[in-house]
């Protein structure tokens, strides 16, 4: 009997000093921890609420403030800092259930993602496992082209990156102050303090005022950034350096501050917008609610029910695991089921528990309390600490046969998706005898004479969306670009030269363009580049070298058009820059193509299940497609420049919402409301014939070829900025 208590009392005493110290200590703490992991998932499993992103922002403040309390903690105990020992305890608690999650998502996105974009998260998954995840994203966010993709299924790994990163250096920013003080100044405990609150006001109070610059100046990029978010981290540390003065709180003042605190949080949800003012200023409201919740409850025991209670503690003992899972599971699962759908929801949410669930009890939990990376390290150690010696075997087999499945199917050639229908260069009415099959446009423009379509799939496949544009950017310019290279589309020895000028949304007709140009004796010359927004000289450094070109290129026409979006919120002014701009080239005839109508997300969501269907209603409200009007075709119109427009075509009903899928195609690559180059090319003929046709209006046909001939028909004056209102 005594023997069997003898050894009851040496487990305890071993649990409570290879488990973490603090995680269990604060009730509070572990409700705040299931409050903002619930929020994060609502967030992305149903959309709802809004601002259920804020989460990551209480998990932020949370952190800050465990490590700092653990850290001061030892060092009051023990006069140092042990760098050894707090990176093991890391280790063991993040590493092992991430490298799960990593390896498992990869795994998956071969299946739910196609080869090319599964390669996409193996290059994510490697970022993520060394913490860097953020940078990645953050380099994503300013690379045009991968703006409207859809989020990696590792994009939430940013977090971990940013959370590490602080470890990373504020263990060793602290032992440096403790150690210069006590070695020249002989500082006290309470001194030491004092130094660590002025130095994480000081760090915290730098990154706040830079999260302010970037969140104007780069606002996705901003969103990713550890030197955006360290205050946030850095106010959690704060709290627990001034834990000995919060402690003397009085006890009736306690559940105000609970409660308040906990209303700030929620509310947050509500009103801060992820496009508006975030992370700086909005993300104070919950960072600064969350501190005030932790605040309440240093040195005392506060009963709030919400954050107290069993479930909601339960769920904070799984809230690493149920972050980790539920990100991967709600965007791949977006392959197989409608999104927003109840069978999505359902199974979502089931599949996210039931996987955090088994992974803390199986893997997250046991690797925590193990005395891997205790004391000495060594591989007998590691055999025998890291969740029994079988266990770990297994793990390892696991991930083995993980990296084997892998290799042998996300790195092999993907098959080349169908990209090109060789349509007929036809006019809009159609040539007399064709009948072309029925595919993309074509299906719209002429539904009583195409021949049907035979099979159930789309094209391009979902999976191969995204890399469907090789045609549109095959020359398009950086914005940075030193040399802005031009190249040739269509029939190089044709007798009508026509500059192609814009951003991605005049590239993307290029795919369209190319084939009809040929047919039609056209020579192509693109000047696409990012930022080369009409008239907007400001955001296309080569501007002025592109307008000189085309007024002494011997153009016989120039063709633009412009993202609609690009203008920003003052419509009027841009309308009134892009008229402006109309003077620049001088005599040469112009057709302005109007932009193409806008996609949601929800569309774009639908289009990218591998089980997508060509009658899948894969549409955006007509209202919010054509919301925003296009100040380039109110600048043309009002010039009384030529002016084209496809939207007809592109969103035909005015009952109906605008199509993803028309005729078997997939309307658009990304949110960008980029074209497909396959649906460019089923447009093309017919965009072709809408500009042959202004052409002609302009006085621009093969018989007056040659550039000055055709530019002589405007007249020796040619263009005048126009007058503006005084």
């Amino acid at each position: 009997m005594s023997n069997a208590v003898s050894r009851a009392v040496r487990w305890w005493r071993a649990r409570r000093t290879t488990a973490e110290p603090v995680a269990n200590a604060r009730r509070d703490i572990q409700g705040l921890r299931a409050l903002a992991v619930v929020a994060v998932i609502l967030d992305h499993v149903l959309r709802w609420p809004d601002g259920g992103f804020v989460g990551v922002d209480v998990f932020f403040v949370i952190s800050g403030y465990l490590i700092t309390a653990l850290l001061l903690r030892e060092h009051d105990r023990t006069g140092t800092i042990s760098a050894k020992g707090f990176y093991a305890r890391r280790i063991k608690r993040v590493v092992p259930a991430a490298v799960t999650v990593l390896y498992t998502t990869v795994v998956v996105s071969v299946l739910a993602l196609g080869a090319q974009q599964a390669k996409q998260t193996l290059v994510d998954a490697v970022w993520a496992l060394f913490f860097a995840a953020n940078w990645r994203f953050v380099a994503q966010s300013t690379d045009y082209f991968q703006q409207g993709q859809l989020p990696s299924p590792l994009q939430h790994y940013w977090s971990l990156g940013v959370e590490e990163q602080f470890y990373l250096v504020w263990p060793w920013l602290l032992l440096l102050l403790f150690a210069i003080g006590a070695r020249w100044f002989r500082w006290s405990g309470t001194h030491s303090r004092v130094v660590a609150g002025v130095a994480i006001a000081v760090i915290g109070a730098a990154s706040f005022a830079w999260a302010l610059h970037a969140t104007e100046a780069q606002p996705s990029a901003a969103y990713f950034s550890s030197l955006t978010r360290a205050w946030e981290l850095g106010l959690g540390a704060l709290v627990a350096v001034l834990a000995p003065v919060f402690a003397r709180l009085p006890g009736p003042v306690r559940p105000v501050l609970t409660y308040a605190g906990l209303a700030g949080i929620v509310g947050s949800m509500f009103v801060v917008k992820e496009d508006v003012g975030f992370p700086a200023p909005w993300a104070a409201l919950p960072v600064v609610a969350t501190a005030v919740v932790i605040v309440a409850g240093e040195g005392a025991r506060v009963r709030a029910w919400p954050l107290t209670s069993g479930v909601a503690n339960y769920l904070g003992d799984i809230s690493y695991s149920l972050y980790l899972w539920h990100f991967p599971v709600a965007i791949l699962l977006e392959s197989y089921l409608l999104p927003d759908s109840a069978a999505y929801i359902a199974t979502a949410l089931t599949l996210v528990l039931v996987l955090s669930v088994a992974s803390f009890h199986l893997l997250e939990d046991p690797i925590r309390k193990s005395t891997w990376l205790d004391g000495r390290w060594s591989l007998r150690r590691f055999r025998r600490g890291f969740w029994g010696q079988q266990q770990g075997y297994l793990l390892l087999a696991a991930s083995s046969l993980a990296l084997v499945v892998f290799a042998g199917t996300a790195l092999q050639s993907p098959t080349p998706p169908a990209s090109s229908f060789q349509l007929s260069a036809a006019a809009e009415a159609g040539g007399s005898g064709y009948q072309p099959k029925c595919y993309g446009a074509v299906a719209e423009v002429q539904p009583k004479t195409c021949a049907s379509v035979d099979g159930e799939g789309v094209y391009p496949a979902p999976e191969s969306l995204r890399d469907d544009s090789s045609v549109a950017y095959r020359c398009f310019n950086q914005y940075d670009a030193v040399h802005f290279k031009s190249c040739d589309y269509g029939d190089a020895s044709g007798k009508l030269k026509i500059a192609v000028v814009g951003d991605s949304h005049m590239a993307q007709w290029l795919a369209g363009l190319d084939e009809t140009a040929q047919a039609r004796g056209w020579h192509l010359v693109s000047y696409v580049g990012q930022g080369c927004a009409w008239g907007d000289s400001g955001s296309c450094p080569s501007w002025s070298k592109v307008m000189r070109k085309i007024r002494t290129g011997g153009y016989d026409a120039l063709v633009t058009s412009d993202y609609r979006r690009n203008f920003g919120d003052d419509r009027e002014a841009a309308a009134e820059r892009a008229a402006d701009a109309f003077a620049d080239v001088g005599k040469v005839p112009m057709v302005v193509i109007g932009d193409v109508p806008q996609v949601s997300d929800e569309a774009m969501r639908c289009v990218s299940r591998r089980t997508v269907s060509p009658d899948d209603d894969c549409s955006t409200p007509r209202s919010d497609a054509l919301e925003l009007s296009d100040p380039l075709e109110d600048a043309a119109k009002e010039a009384g420049e030529q002016f084209v427009s496809m939207n007809d075509v592109i969103c035909p009903k005015a009952d109906d919402g605008c199509p993803a899928i028309m005729g078997h195609v997939l309307v658009y690559r990304d949110e960008l409301a980029h074209l497909s180059d396959t649906y460019s090319e089923t447009i093309g003929s017919y965009l072709g014939a809408r500009l042959e046709k202004r052409f002609e209006k302009l006085g621009v046909t093969h018989a007056k070829a040659g550039g000055k001939k055709a530019q002589a028909k405007r007249g020796a004056k040619g263009r005048t900025k126009p007058k503006k209102d005084t």
